[in-house]
């Protein structure tokens, strides 16, 4: 418990609404975006991976899923941590 109150003061908890699946290489680039036009929502936050493991994933996922958020008529925002 203390170690949360002592967390907090320092760094903002977010938590996240939707995952992407990106680091899962039995889940087709495809699918991730047929799921995101079905389920993002306004307000959602999406966890993608930033690492090497995914990275070659990201540069076909991460285009791709800006447009399905800009066709939903929705914008986004970068949370760092």
């Amino acid at each position: 418990m203390w170690q949360s109150a002592r967390l907090t003061r320092k760094y903002k908890i977010v938590m996240w609404s939707w995952l992407s699946y990106d680091y899962d290489n039995k889940v087709a680039i495809k699918q991730i975006l047929k799921t995101a036009q079905k389920e993002i929502k306004a307000v959602d936050i999406i966890v993608v991976h930033d690492n090497e493991k995914v990275e070659e994933r990201l540069k076909e996922l991460l285009p791709e899923l800006v447009r399905v958020i800009r066709e939903k008529g929705l914008s986004y925002k970068t949370i760092s941590v």
